[in-house]
């Protein structure tokens, strides 16, 4: 009741031989032009099986050492159990897993046995969901349901908190050392500078004036560090996900978008201000006498 899109899968559990190295996974027969389950690439294209050979994800072909065009050796777990010399047509790079798939046409003819499904994608009508899974739980033949939207926000729910937790931790440590650095640089420049600021206090030059000489120097100094810390911060980025984003279970693509560098940047524009008022606050309480006085 309220499915209006099916589309059957077969997986068979193989043993992939190449060069020394072997690897138990699951093969999928998938079909071409599909719509509800796809091969999605990391940057987001969607990748058709061949209609003859194999298609494996990078991950695997890392392991075993495959690239297009290699010969594999597929040896069968179920079934007449046989062994096969198999084409490594195209390798992909993918997010979840260690992934092989042929065209299901073509993993039928592997098998050597009659057409047979070990599971289906369903598109159904919300409305009629209830009903759905009380079909579903009632039929002995369907050992297990995954609904994608609750799979989805639960896997949500789970990175936002360990996310929120530590994100909040790096951005007020961020915070404190950018407040830290600007004051610091505010500092040495006022404690360098400070029988020059108080000569023009002398010379008839108002605080908010002086003030401003000294706020505009940070100013400049700290416009002009975006860009270069930008560039820096990316490139950590960059170098963590490449050092911590591949593992056999899943990829994680290098993403940086203009909110972020926006969100950094004006992070950066309030510390520094916050930083400034306290350095503005010492300037104000200069001594011009004794500073007068002191002999360099």
């Amino acid at each position: 009741p309220g499915v209006t899109r099916v589309e059957a899968t077969r997986a068979l559990a193989v043993r992939l031989r190449h060069g020394g190295r072997e690897r138990q996974v699951g093969l999928l027969g998938a079909e071409r032009g599909a719509a509800l389950r796809r091969i999605v690439t990391l940057d987001g294209a969607i990748a058709e099986p061949p209609p003859d050979g194999l298609m494996v994800n990078a991950a695997l072909g890392r392991l075993l050492g495959l690239r297009p065009h290699d010969t594999v050796t597929v040896e069968l777990l179920e079934g007449r159990r046989t062994k096969h010399e198999v084409v490594v047509t195209a390798v992909v790079e993918d997010m979840l897993g260690t992934g092989s798939w042929m065209d299901a046409a073509a993993l039928e003819r592997l098998a050597g046995t009659p057409a047979v499904i070990t599971g289906a994608t369903l598109a159904a009508d919300p409305v009629r969901a209830a009903d759905l899974y009380r079909t579903l739980k009632r039929t002995p033949g369907v050992s297990g349901v995954a609904v994608r939207r609750a799979l989805r926000e639960n896997f949500d729910a789970l990175v936002r908190r360990s996310f929120t937790l530590t994100l909040s931790i790096l951005v007020a440590f961020a915070c404190a050392i950018a407040i830290g650095v600007v004051y610091n640089g505010a500092r040495i420049t006022l404690a360098e500078r400070s029988r020059e600021l108080a000569s023009l206090r002398v010379l008839g030059f108002t605080q908010g004036e002086v003030g401003r000489m000294l706020e505009g120097e940070q100013a400049t100094l700290t416009v002009a560090s975006l860009p270069i810390g930008a560039g820096i911060g990316a490139a950590l980025a960059w170098g963590t996900v490449r050092a911590m984003g591949s593992t056999e279970l899943w990829r994680m693509p290098f993403v940086i978008s203009a909110r972020t560098f926006i969100s950094t940047a004006l992070m950066i524009v309030v510390s520094s201000l916050l930083a400034g008022l306290l350095v503005r606050r010492r300037l104000d309480r200069v001594d011009l006498v004794a500073v007068l006085k002191t002999r360099e």
